[in-house]
């Protein structure tokens, strides 16, 4: 509900969907530009929202390709250990990240996420359950909706 006002993501104006950026401009409006003090307070109000998500499509994914249940889990702990660095920084005001600034989704390119999504789906054809394909899906959408796809 919060990427429109960030001229993010669509909205439905007229009856249809339109990206949110084009509504703004129509009435000449700037979007919110947050600074670093509020992207990470919107962190923290919802901390787990998107990790779960992540959780289930790490476990997922390394079902699907048969990669061993202790790597699974290594790089499920290594978003714990993350998740605890952004509750440390609220409480601090500094980050000190797990991994290296570089390979944080946040710093990916556009062509980066979008090669990470088409992962997505290639992993989504290995997978029997409609539910998980779904999960792959909804993950694609969350890549989609929250990282730069423009440079």
């Amino acid at each position: 509900m919060s990427l429109p006002l960030l001229g993010l993501g669509a909205v439905e104006f007229e009856g249809k969907d339109v990206p949110a950026s084009e509504v703004l401009k129509k009435f000449g409006w700037e979007p919110i530009e947050l600074q670093s003090k509020e992207g990470l307070a919107l962190l923290m109000l919802h901390p787990s929202l998107d990790l779960q998500l992540h959780r289930e499509c790490i476990f997922l994914i390394g079902t699907a390709w048969d990669i061993p249940v202790g790597d699974t889990q290594e790089v499920i702990s290594l978003l714990d250990r993350e998740l605890d660095a952004i509750r440390a920084a609220g409480e601090g005001g500094t980050v000190a990240h797990v991994l290296p600034e570089d390979e944080l989704s946040m710093n990916a390119i556009g062509l980066e996420t979008l090669d990470n999504i088409w992962d997505l789906f290639e992993t989504s054809l290995r997978m029997d359950s409609m539910q998980a394909r779904t999960k792959m899906f909804e993950m694609a959408k969350w890549l989609e909706e929250s990282q730069n796809l423009l440079d």
